[in-house]
């Protein structure tokens, strides 16, 4: 008997231990369950029990007892067995021992009340001891003590536990937080890893100063140029001033002291010298750091080499246009030349052809008709080869360029208004003194442009303004006709180009107003004397 209970509290009490879960404690109002058989003093009890409002269940064995404990855990258990046999203290053992259920409060209600008994009550694990026969006073003090005893254990049990869960809550944010922080420092390491590689890897210099002009780091591509180290910039003893060419310290100054937080400066061009004492061309850009009034950054950019190719290539386009001024004069003089020989040469043979025949018509006596009009014809022949030598001589080098610009211009304008049926009128001020290859020049681009216009502007009129202005020759072209987009010609046009290239050996200038569908004006402005190089 007392095996099979056993194996049943066992049993049932890894049940209990799974799925008891206590409710709040009172002194009034609680669940009391009373464990024993009907006696008189058991009526007793409940009656007393139920007038202090706590719920009472009775069972009257071990068996029914468990499966109330199971389902219900009481507040308080009142064990009334005599004598107290080994089944009870079982019971009140096994209960102690179960997690939960064994925190009930259990009073033992003996009837025989002897020491041996009270000993095996407690050593079983009961809670308190109470003899027959029963002082109601007595049982409410014993009862309501155990349960406020037991309400304040809870408390007591439960603030620990609410303070750990709090710990545990904490610590597990904290957890989180330590790992955040350790991701952001592993991102920012690696980030810095990032920009440091950036910075020693840029093209483009690089070199943070305070506001008072101390360099405090660069990047190589700034250090190089300037034959600095970077020993130099770590240690603070280099100032921008230093770098500076001494006429541009004064303005870096200037500049250093109106700095202004947070603000970016366009890049400009700066002289600096390096180790040697010479000077190096700078693109600097430069940004003054919100967050750090004490600190700026700037870019850096070496012009050395740029500056280099610019100045071969102007060297280049001079020499460009020395060849071109030198085939144009070369020109020129083959041109004066040639018409001075067929001028001279031909255009004399010509003439001294054309005296014979005149000579022979008038010795010949009473020439046939044949004759006669075969010596017509030959008359005719040379008077047009005459006309014609003329006109290639005077278009190869007008001899009226020899009378000066103004006379050239007005032949040139009488000629192309014969050509062309176009009404050409100028405008002067008088004669400009110019020499001959400037004069020449002139005459050429006027050529050109009237020419222009006979191909390309369907214009009726052009006028020809000539005028000087402190040692400047200014001169328009200007025509009523179709017009054109200069930025849609580009170097399309040979004529343009010819124009511009010819002004260009002169120091010359040349501004184009014009667009579809309204008139074209060519401003020229030339220096009178020519300017030593």
């Amino acid at each position: 008997m007392q095996e099979t209970m056993c194996r049943q509290l066992n049993r049932r009490s890894l049940y209990c231990e799974k799925k008891v879960e206590f409710s709040e404690l009172g002194t009034t109002g609680s669940n009391i369950l009373l464990v024993g058989k009907a006696t008189r003093h058991r009526f007793q009890i409940t009656r007393f029990l139920l007038q202090q409002s706590y719920a009472v269940h009775s069972s009257e064995n071990i068996e029914e007892a468990l499966s109330y404990i199971e389902n219900k855990p009481p507040d308080l258990i009142l064990l009334d067995f005599a004598p107290l046999d080994l089944g009870t203290c079982a019971l009140c053992a096994r209960l102690k021992s179960i997690r939960n259920i064994g925190e009930i409060p259990m009073i033992f209600i003996s009837q025989t009340n002897t020491d041996e008994e009270r000993i095996r009550a407690f050593a079983s694990g009961a809670t308190d001891y109470i003899s027959t026969p029963i002082i109601i006073r007595e049982l409410q003090v014993r009862i309501t003590t155990h349960l406020a005893l037991r309400d304040r254990q809870l408390i007591q049990r439960q603030v620990p536990c609410t303070r750990m869960a709090e710990l545990e809550m904490q610590n597990s944010r904290l957890i989180t937080k330590i790992a955040g922080l350790k991701q952001e420092k592993q991102t920012l390491r690696e980030r810095s890893a990032l920009i440091n590689c950036l910075f020693e890897a840029s093209t483009i210099g690089i070199v943070f100063w305070r506001s008072d002009g101390t360099l405090i780091d660069a990047n190589s591509a700034f250090l190089q140029p300037l034959g600095l180290r970077q020993e130099d910039i770590l240690d603070e003893s280099i100032n921008m001033l230093q770098l500076v060419v001494p006429e541009e310290r004064e303005l870096t100054a200037l500049n250093l002291a109106n700095l202004s937080p947070g603000r970016r400066y366009l890049p400009y061009e700066k002289h600096c010298l390096d180790r040697e004492g010479n000077v190096i061309p700078l693109l600097v850009g430069s940004a003054h750091l919100e967050d750090n009034e004490d600190i700026g950054v700037s870019f850096v950019m070496d012009l050395s080499e740029q500056r280099r190719m610019e100045k071969e290539l102007f060297e280049s386009r001079q020499q460009l246009r020395d060849l071109a001024s030198h085939a144009e004069n070369a020109m020129e003089n083959e041109r004066k030349r040639i018409a001075r020989e067929i001028h001279d040469g031909l255009g004399s043979l010509l003439t001294a052809m054309k005296m014979d025949l005149s000579l022979l018509r008038m010795e010949t006596q009473e020439p046939t008709k044949d004759f006669r009009r075969r010596l017509y014809s030959m008359q005719r022949i040379l008077e047009d080869a005459v006309r014609v030598t003329r006109q290639i001589a005077s278009e190869l080098r007008p001899a009226v360029i020899n009378l000066g610009l103004l006379a050239a211009v007005e032949w040139l304008a009488e000629n192309f208004r014969q050509r062309s049926g176009i009404a050409c009128s100028i405008e002067a001020c008088g004669e400009i003194p110019l020499a001959d290859a400037r004069a020449t020049a002139l005459f050429r681009i006027i050529q050109e442009s009237l020419t222009n216009v006979a191909r390309h502007a369907h214009a009726s009129e052009v006028i020809i303004n000539i005028a000087q202005d402190n040692g400047v020759l200014k001169l328009e072209i200007a025509d009523n006709g179709c017009g054109f987009d200069p930025g849609a010609i580009g170097n399309q046009s040979f004529g343009l180009l010819g124009i511009r290239e010819r002004l260009e050996a002169l120091a010359g200038n040349l501004v184009i107003d014009s667009s579809p569908g309204r008139s074209t004006n060519l401003h020229i402005t030339l220096p009178i004397e020519e300017i030593a190089s």
